[in-house]
């Protein structure tokens, strides 16, 4: 897209946002509004939460995806709390994110929520990859190509097509006039 992304670390700005909003659409737009207010550059922000449908509704992730009894979960700790959640519950699960986007910029603020591909969460690792951003990507498993996400090729991610890839390129395009 003909738009240069530029990010809070490019412009040395890292702000403490409180994301107690109850949906990723509140989080993503506290976060998304403090960044504009702060730069008066249009803003983008997003905020994911997580759903494992093998898990009993109390015992959901939801937007503490990262935030587990009040502990906030390195890397591995994250890897290691899902592995062993999963294989309490059998193993293997489906889940999926559902992901809340804020733009803002001088015309207001334009939201959307976009519930992503499922995949397989599976309590078993995948030691010879290293994940690229997710660190639960070691421990998830794509459902179209049955591999692990850390062990995917950046054209294979990208020819997946992808839903949220998908609906975010829509969102922009409608609400930055591209």
């Amino acid at each position: 897209m003909p738009i240069e992304v530029i990010t809070p670390r490019d412009l040395g700005i890292k702000l403490e946002i409180n994301e107690d909003g109850k949906t990723t659409v509140e989080n993503a737009t506290k976060k998304a509004q403090a960044y504009y207010d702060y730069t008066k550059m249009p803003t983008i922000a997003g905020d994911s939460a997580m759903y494992i449908a093998a898990l009993p509704e109390e015992k959901q992730p939801g937007l503490c995806i990262r935030r587990v009894d009040s502990k906030e979960l390195s890397d591995e700790d994250m890897i290691e709390h899902y592995s062993k959640l999963i294989e309490k519950y059998g193993g293997n699960s489906k889940a999926w994110y559902l992901t809340g986007i804020a733009l803002i910029d001088e015309g207001g603020l334009n939201t959307i929520e976009i519930e992503e591909n499922k995949f397989i969460l599976t309590s078993k690792r995948d030691v010879l990859h290293a994940y690229r951003g997710n660190p639960l990507d070691v421990i998830r498993i794509d459902l179209t190509c049955h591999k692990y996400y850390s062990e995917m090729t950046d054209d294979e991610i990208r020819d997946m097509g992808y839903k949220f890839d998908v609906e975010l390129v829509d969102f922009l395009k409608k609400y930055l006039l591209i």
